[in-house]
């Protein structure tokens, strides 16, 4: 059936994506490799594949179509478990109505009748904050940490967790 992409033309839009992105990701490269550039306090990925890829110590060397592919899949794996954790999020709170509630209120007392919500106002979305964390550890986009269960009621600082609960510990 690959005809059928041919002619809806999904097979030259595709095409035209890649070429773009390919464009793109071009461009940045050069930009991390222009000699005008003023170095930032911090390497990004884009740098420390370059510093890799210049390093002669290295068993494998990097050119620049594979530092293309590693950007590529770090996008693509980044989107994917926001989108996840994003439609967990959401099917949780529309199980619990009450909580859409509540997210709704403090969303609005933060913003304060503003359009939009700045950058500056997350740290004071405690609520939201929690029900975000709370779906991470229902719903984990990569299992990095194995889930536990607890055996039996226990306390874990000032947190009182009963039996036959799912944790996962976490650095916050």
């Amino acid at each position: 059936m690959w005809w059928v992409n041919k002619l809806n033309g999904m097979e030259t839009r595709v095409e035209k994506n890649f070429k773009e992105l390919d464009k793109l990701y071009d461009e940045v490269i050069a930009d991390h490799v222009a000699p005008t550039r003023t170095k930032a306090n911090q390497e990004d990925i884009v740098d420390v594949l370059l510093r890799l890829q210049k390093d002669a110590r290295q068993l494998i060397t990097l050119n620049n179509q594979q530092i293309k592919g590693v950007l590529t899949d770090m996008f693509i794996a980044g989107t994917d478990m926001t989108a996840s954790a994003l439609i967990w999020a959401f099917t949780e709170l529309i199980r619990n109505p009450p909580l859409i509630e509540k997210v709704k209120y403090e969303v609005r007392k933060v913003g304060n009748g503003r359009d939009k919500i700045e950058e500056s106002d997350i740290p004071k979305l405690h609520y939201l904050h929690s029900v975000i964390k709370e779906t991470l550890r229902l719903h984990p986009p990569v299992p990095l940490l194995v889930p536990r269960e607890t055996i039996e009621d226990c306390v874990v600082g000032d947190y009182e967790i009963p039996a036959k609960t799912r944790v996962i510990m976490i650095d916050s």
